[in-house]
């Protein structure tokens, strides 16, 4: 068989609006970490959200994860802020958004934004990761490491990347993979990685 082809820029890995091969899509965790001029990872999301509007589905709830600050427009804010502006500038009304300003590694996007989603009732397996293209393989692998499979769907935006960002994010994963191994946190227990984040993760997450 021929190998897949690579996702392009405007490709958005949504499920089929039949929700036959995948669960409904019913929120975006929008990961940290994104250029703070470009916001790349926010027009993503906002592509893949007018998306499910003119496809006469239920408008998705952003989940925007991001505490570390970003400077944009001259202000120095949390990432899900700075997020946060972008798509209530760009008609997003405040009901259908949440911020996680705690996170601060992708680590923890995931398990704050799962827990963000399991709160308004939703749950991680109908959420959409949205990132970029070359935080996806890491992304999955963590989903899987964390949730015990991989991600409902993922948006990718940043197409194509260089080989320093894959061995970055390789590198990445193996580091923090051997820190879970050495705590004996389990995998696919998110609980147990909730424990872990709080108690042994070296960023020293408060989570009370």
């Amino acid at each position: 068989m021929p190998p897949a082809a690579a996702p392009q820029p405007d490709q958005i890995d949504l499920p089929s609006s039949t929700g036959q091969t995948s669960p409904a899509i019913r929120a975006l965790l929008v990961l940290g970490g994104e250029c703070s001029q470009s916001m790349q990872r926010s027009h993503r999301a906002l592509q893949g959200y007018r998306q499910c509007l003119a496809m006469c589905q239920p408008a998705p709830l952003f989940i925007l994860s991001g505490g570390n600050l970003q400077k944009r427009h001259g202000l120095l804010l949390p990432e899900c802020e700075q997020m946060r502006r972008f798509l209530r500038a760009a008609g997003v009304p405040d009901c259908h958004i949440v911020t996680d300003a705690i996170s601060r590694d992708t680590y923890a996007n995931l398990l704050i934004g799962g827990h963000l989603a399991q709160e308004k009732g939703i749950g991680i397996q109908h959420t959409a990761i949205v990132t970029d293209a070359y935080h996806a393989p890491r992304i999955r692998r963590l989903h899987r490491l964390i949730y015990g499979h991989p991600p409902a769907a993922m948006q990718l935006a940043c197409w194509p990347s260089s080989a320093w960002q894959k061995s970055r994010e390789h590198l990445a994963y193996l580091a923090l993979r051997s820190h879970l191994w050495w705590h004996g946190i389990a995998h696919g227990k998110p609980n147990d990685h909730w424990q872990y984040l709080q108690n042994y993760h070296p960023l020293h997450y408060s989570l009370q």
